[in-house]
């Protein structure tokens, strides 16, 4: 009787430990590292905030996304408007990618072993925003098209980004208060 008691807490114990695992190496491909570079950004003192988002207060932040595993990893990104596979951890909070960029097209990044790549943009909050963010993070959706098949990339990419089964990767988290 004793032996069966041991054997189960035994079998809870390993299954515990094999839990945790799984949840790191899911998270050892890429590590996504979040700076804030400046104070707040607001229509006054920002021509870009001005023109497309008058009512929002922004903060420049820039990330860093770095593979940390031993291969080449490859994942799909516009090459302007990436913030289509970026979202916050708040639903009150906005992304707005860096403008100024006259083509924009769906291509592949493939990041080495330790290579890092970094995307510099703006978190905005309304302005009248009575609460704290302490703790915000980004997350990268992981889009990968295949150019061989009948659908366009834009149709796959939108389909992958709605999907449930998408692969999200976080970041650290900062404060913008």
């Amino acid at each position: 009787m004793k032996l069966l008691k041991y054997s189960i807490a035994f079998f809870i114990l390993l299954l515990c430990f094999s839990c945790k695992k799984k949840q790191k190496i899911s998270n050892e491909i890429l590590e996504l590292n979040l700076k804030l570079n400046s104070e707040e950004i607001t229509a006054e003192n920002n021509l870009m905030i001005r023109a497309y988002k008058p009512n929002k207060i922004g903060y420049s932040v820039k990330l860093e996304i770095k593979n940390t595993s031993d291969k080449t990893y490859g994942f799909d990104m516009y090459t302007c408007s990436f913030g289509a596979f970026l979202k916050t951890n708040s639903e009150k909070l906005q992304i707005l990618d860096v403008l100024g960029c006259d083509s924009n097209f769906p291509g592949e990044i493939k990041l080495k072993p330790n290579e890092k790549i970094e995307y510099k943009f703006l978190i905005l909050k309304d302005k009248n925003a009575l609460e704290n963010f302490n703790h915000v993070k980004i997350g990268l959706t992981i889009i990968h098209t295949n150019w061989a098949l009948e659908k366009s990339i834009f149709e796959q990419i939108d389909e992958q980004k709605k999907s449930r089964s998408k692969k999200i990767f976080w970041s650290n988290s900062i404060s913008l208060n």
